[in-house]
């Protein structure tokens, strides 16, 4: 069964897609209200490759959300993740445990 966003992610990445700019990105300390990216526009967030943020998924050391065709990354998650990595894991974890749960 395909992952489906829900709630707050639900209309939060409305949001992001019909706010789409073309190259995207989300320059740091911007105060834009999108709160989901995609690889490129997270890559351009964080100043990193998206080969280096793809590879960080694939090892599961970054926060990321979505089924595998449509990964998305959350603002906040990515700054506590530059600040703090193992917050930030510890916090999506602990998220992730918590919806498993429902």
């Amino acid at each position: 069964m395909p992952y489906r966003f829900q709630g707050a992610e639900a209309e939060s990445l409305d949001a992001v897609q019909t706010d789409r700019d073309p190259g995207g990105g989300v320059p740091p300390g911007s105060g834009s209200t999108r709160k989901w990216l995609n690889y490129e526009q997270a890559a351009d967030y964080t100043g990193w490759s998206v080969r280096y943020l793809r590879n960080l998924v694939s090892a599961d050391q970054i926060p990321v959300y979505g089924p595998l065709r449509s990964r998305r990354f959350r603002v906040d998650m990515l700054d506590l993740f530059l600040t703090n990595r193992d917050a930030a894991m510890r916090k999506f974890l602990a998220e992730r445990s918590s919806h498993h749960g429902d």
